[in-house]
């Protein structure tokens, strides 16, 4: 191309252009590479400058979002997975050791070159850069270990390196402006750590990422599309799913982390406290994250501009913490899960701007009557804490949206009551935008009073007497978006009568634990038409409850403990196409479990838990062929020799069996 055709191109508007590439390409065959496409509309303007004259064209598009990906006929879209440790090993040695025989790795770097590949996880782009670099390194130990513990240095400042965060710095800077912060939000965590979905998701609204649109959708939906935005742009990977397929836990990647990390201390968003060196300063940055503090320290003041302050270091003593939060001002978000503190800190109650407060699985036994001011909180969870009562008071949170309190017992679910529920005052029910609440110690007070809560998604109960059930159906129809309910009996003698009730057909998960009248299963469960996550214990059925769950065509996950006092349970062909784990717990007489070929053709998942007649393997586990795990707890000794020896032929093709 001479000059000055060049700058007559270069001078053309974007339909002009397009419209030269395509008479360009009419009369030819040809393969055209985008790389690294970040958007749709892009695509949607160039395929009209690709010509379509059934001569052998191609276009191969490169992406980071899948976003992008989709636009490809699914069988012509291939997701590239980060790399297996041995195959990251083996590009990493052909990189480093090019010259020595099959690219063997020296005995005295070994254990480095080991680190660094880990450090990699499985990203080529970073384990080529790396590898290249080291291979003009000398095969010294202490060269390699002083390399991987500036990696993170290396990557930023290293010209042969520092390309792999720009590349990695382009995913950040395509980012739609309200996805940034909740992106760096990221950062906060410690590395490795699993994300949970529902915590980042409670972090972002508190700090006010995440804000009403007015339209149909709630700020828990809005912040999960923005979950999978993210890793639909390969920023954060699904670590863990749930049985529905919904993701349940994210993980960022190293390098990826690191460069998060760098950012935030750049835009002074947040700081990490990783060291047993604790500077005391005053603290510029807006978020805190204590992974790791220096106990035996006077705990460093952070300032009155700090917004978040995470907890990760769960053995930090209650003073420092008293030290570190004395002067908060404008805190938005506290979590102090797993710490080990026995009273509320005294400057919480002074923290007017807080939104979320998360005292779970600490020693806390009372909530002060003076935290209740803080009337714009949003969320609090008093999970597995000391707290079995609340304070009148709590009516004055206006703004609470969530809202959970239990008390540990016993941490086994095969004991009735494995955990205790809370003392609620019935101003609870005050509270209108209470979405999940619980678990509550049910009264008739309170029972009169739910239906004022109409927009709750969740609810939990316990101590329910069967008196109270009338009501409390007629207070849960009015609550349009209930998709969770669990309930409790005030003991497990007591006989629930269900057979009057209404079905609730928009539930998705239901809880039982009680007594159920006639031994039979009442026929308000056939309108349970959504249900997702059943479970029931303590029910006393006389009747063989599976064929009364058969309508539950979409049941992902069913849990039965001492539900049933017969000897035969039957899941017979075409039950439960859905069904990926399933849990039969202390039923003492049963001695027989059929299953037909074609029964639960998505099970991946069995529990089989002191069964103590039961003590043949069945025989249909060998139709189930989708089983990955089986689990076997408090078995009969002649049930697990049976597995060993003549039945083994039932359960060879399950990868993995554990046993307790």
């Amino acid at each position: 191309m001479d000059g000055k055709t060049f700058h007559h191109i270069y001078d053309m508007d974007r339909i002009s252009l397009a419209e030269r590439l395509r008479d360009h390409l009419q009369c030819k065959s040809y393969l055209i590479f985008l790389d690294d496409m970040w958007s749709r509309d892009a695509w949607i303007f160039l395929n009209h400058a690709f010509a379509t004259n059934n001569k052998g064209g191609r276009v191969i598009i490169t992406t980071r979002n899948e976003d992008v990906a989709i636009l490809a006929d699914e069988d012509h879209c291939i997701m590239l997975k980060t790399l297996q440790w041995k195959e990251a090993w083996n590009l990493f040695s052909r990189k480093a050791f090019p010259s020595r025989k099959e690219n063997q790795c020296p005995e005295s770097v070994v254990q480095w070159a080991e680190k660094i590949v880990d450090k990699c996880k499985g990203l080529p782009l970073a384990i080529v850069a790396i590898g290249s670099l080291l291979s003009h390194k000398k095969k010294e130990e202490n060269e390699w270990k002083l390399f991987y513990n500036q990696l993170n240095w290396q990557l930023i400042n290293n010209p042969e390196l520092n390309f792999v965060i720009a590349v990695l710095n382009l995913s950040f800077e395509y980012l739609p402006s309200n996805l940034k912060y909740c992106f760096l939000y990221c950062g906060l965590f410690p590395e490795d750590y699993l994300i949970k979905r529902k915590q980042i998701i409670r972090f972002w609204i508190a700090e006010g990422f995440v804000e009403e649109t007015g339209a149909n959708i709630t700020m828990e939906e809005l912040a999960e599309e923005y979950l999978k935005e993210l890793a639909q742009r390969s920023l954060l990977h699904v670590a863990e799913r749930n049985v529905y397929g919904r993701a349940k836990s994210f993980q960022m990647h190293n390098l990826v982390r690191d460069m998060v990390v760098s950012k935030c201390k750049t835009y002074k968003f947040s700081d990490l406290v990783v060291d047993h060196c604790v500077t005391k300063h005053k603290y510029k940055t807006r978020r805190i994250s204590v992974l790791e503090a220096d106990h035996a320290s006077e705990a460093p003041t952070y300032g009155e501009k700090v917004r978040s302050f995470i907890l990760f270091d769960k053995k930090v003593p209650y003073s420092w913490l008293e030290t570190a939060s004395r002067d908060f001002r404008l805190l938005r978000v506290l979590s102090l899960r797993r710490a080990s503190i026995h009273k509320v800190p005294d400057v919480v109650s002074n923290l007017f701007n807080l939104r979320y407060l998360d005292l779970a699985y600490t020693r806390v036994k009372v909530i002060p009557r003076s935290l209740c001011r803080l009337n714009k909180l949003q969320m609090l969870d008093l999970w597995f804490t000391g707290v079995v009562e609340l304070p009148r008071e709590i009516k004055l949170l206006t703004e609470i949206r969530y809202m959970v309190a239990t008390v540990m017992s016993e941490d086994n679910h095969r004991i009735f009551n494995c955990f205790l529920p809370v003392r609620f005052p019935c101003e609870v029910c005050h509270l209108k935008d209470l979405q999940v609440l619980g678990y509550i110690e049910a009264s008739k007070d309170m029972i009169s009073n739910l239906r004022n809560l109409n927009q709750l998604r969740n609810l939990f109960m316990m101590k329910v007497e069967h008196n109270y059930l009338t009501e409390l159906w007629a207070s849960i129809k009015r609550m349009p978006n209930l998709v969770r309910l669990d309930i409790i009996s005030c003991d497990s003698d007591e006989v629930f009568n269900m057979e009057h009730l209404d079905p609730l057909p928009e539930l998705e998960t239901f809880h039982l634990r009680a007594k159920l009248q006639d031994g039979v299963l009442p026929k308000m469960f056939h309108g349970l038409v959504k249900i997702r996550d059943l479970e029931m214990g303590w029910s006393g059925l006389q009747v063989d409850p599976v064929c009364t769950f058969s309508h539950m065509s979409n049941l992902t996950e069913l849990r039965l403990y001492r539900v049933y006092e017969g000897v035969l349970l039957s899941f017979q062909a075409g039950l439960f196409p859905k069904l990926k784990k399933l849990s039969l717990a202390d039923m003492e007489n049963l001695t027989w479990i059929e299953m037909e070929d074609g029964t639960m053709q998505s099970l991946n998942f069995i529990a089989l838990i002191g069964l103590r007649n039961l003590k043949v393997v069945p025989e249909g586990f060998q139709y189930l062929m989708s089983l990955q795990e089986m689990f076997l707890q408090d078995m009969p000794q002649e049930f697990i020799k049976r597995a060993q020896r003549e039945d083994r032929v039932y359960i060879q093709h399950i990868p993995k069996i554990r046993k307790f």
